[in-house]
């Protein structure tokens, strides 16, 4: 169903909100922050990291992002929103994932103004060791044929293999996502703060999604069309044709979704959403020194601030499903698919979405019981896992097991199919299936559903 049948306000989205001394000003005091925190002389340990792995402590971080958007040319007026997009090594998927930005419509099906977005793509590599491919060049030449405000910038970490010592600060091994993010979001709030509107927004977004709702921007600007909005959570899912291929990556994806659900109660923002310039401001941008899992450290952080939270009425984004294909044909945990991330994930990179449709499921990628249980006793244990870092044993395994308990149901088998194993340490627990006609109903039921061509 398109946007036009539940907007009641046709066309606001389109209408610059006026500036709002508020927004300017909590814009400007973060900036002020970022100055006086992460300089050269700091003897914080967090700092001293976190300079090192931008540029191998060469200058402050305000400078290096003010030199940056130095660079670009500046802000248009008319801009509502700026895409926040990594990339490193995604020269075979970027121009898919602009294209979907290419065919964003209003809530009549005409093509969006391009002028009211703007993407910051942030091409890099982990450290020198690592090659240059062509994302930023396919970028360049791809927004230039099409009309995008695609603004490229190029640069090189310096995240380390293995740890390291550093005027007496310990840097872990390992790609900091939160630095990425915080060096793309601080550079979209200077970006808004010379502007000097106060009505700006940014979403982090990745450089290899498979497919976005054309209707994505319409609905953003809609929900945002009110003050009170701060953050806008999104719906994610996975390519209807390559679910149907392999019902038990489908299953596994409901089944994870609502664990998470279950056992957070639906309060836990753990994907990146869309979020006012002055609200990244308010609560401190992303943590520079959070690994892979950025966003859920950052949605604490949103629901801590007590920010008003919406969510989008469609789903917005199909995600990519190299990383969770090729971790269960290697025979991995899915659970694992983010081990290696950024530094040692060459496979997945190379991971062809057209080869593994062409050809015949392995073992390891055939629905059984006993590969569902596989992977979902593995997601049981880590749920175990969070719960004792607030109690004992004892304790944490109930909270656990009834978490899992509902997420099979909503997955779509009966109580009577499966067993939760109370073991005597967590490696020890898992779940057992042991029946899943249920499941096969549920599953058809998804093949049967009416989607837009888009979602396939």
């Amino acid at each position: 169903m398109r946007l036009l049948t539940r907007l009641v306000r046709p066309l606001q989205f389109q209408k610059q909100i006026p500036p709002l001394a508020e927004n300017i000003r909590e814009e400007e005091r973060y900036i002020e922050k970022i100055k006086s925190r992460y300089t050269t002389k700091s003897t914080d340990g967090s700092v001293i990291s976190t300079l090192h792995r931008l540029n191998s402590s060469q200058r402050s971080f305000f400078e290096e992002i003010n030199a940056i958007n130095s660079r670009l040319p500046p802000m248009k007026l008319n801009c509502r929103i700026s895409l926040l997009m990594p990339a490193s090594g995604e020269e075979n998927h970027i121009e898919n994932t602009l294209e979907g930005w290419t065919k964003q419509c209003d809530i009549f099906g005409n093509p969006l103004e391009k002028d009211l977005f703007e993407i910051l793509l942030l091409v890099n590599r982990p450290n020198k060791a690592i090659k240059w491919d062509e994302t930023a060049g396919k970028a360049r030449r791809y927004a230039a044929r099409n009309g995008l405000n695609v603004h490229v910038i190029e640069h090189s970490f310096n995240f380390p293999e293995e740890p390291i010592e550093k005027n007496g600060a310990l840097i872990g091994r390992g790609v900091r996502m939160g630095l990425i993010f915080r060096m793309l979001g601080d550079l979209g709030t200077i970006r808004s703060v010379r502007r000097g509107m106060g009505c700006h927004l940014m979403h982090p977004t990745g450089a290899d999604v498979y497919a976005r709702n054309p209707y994505f921007l319409a609905e953003v600007f809609d929900k945002f069309s009110t003050q009170e909005t701060g953050f806008l959570k999104l719906k994610f899912d996975l390519p209807a044709g390559i679910c149907t291929h392999m019902p038990l990556l489908w299953a596994l994806q409901r089944y994870r979704l609502a664990l998470a659900d279950a056992y957070f109660e639906g309060q836990q923002l753990k994907r990146h959403g869309v979020f006012r310039t002055s609200t990244y401001a308010k609560v401190g941008g992303f943590s520079p020194t959070a690994p892979v899992g950025e966003d859920t450290d950052f949605g604490l952080k949103i629901l801590n601030a007590r920010t008003k939270v919406v969510e989008c009425a469609d789903i917005s984004v199909i995600d990519n499903p190299r990383r969770s294909l090729s971790t269960i044909i290697d025979g991995k945990k899915l659970i694992e698919e983010y081990s290696g991330f950024g530094i040692k994930d060459g496979a997945v990179k190379e991971f062809s979405i057209a080869g593994f449709l062409a050809r015949g499921l392995p073992p390891e990628a055939i629905f059984t019981r006993e590969n569902f249980a596989f992977h979902a006793s593995a997601h049981f244990r880590a749920y175990i896992r969070k719960a004792l870092k607030k109690d004992d044993f004892e304790h944490a395994f109930p909270i656990a097991e009834e978490s899992a308990g509902k997420a099979l149901l909503e997955t779509g088998f009966l109580q009577e199919d499966f067993e939760i194993i109370k073991g005597t340490s967590v490696s020890a627990c898992g779940i057992r299936i042991i029946g899943g006609d249920n499941i096969g109903n549920a599953f058809a039921d998804y093949i049967k559903q009416d989607r837009p061509a888009w979602m396939e």
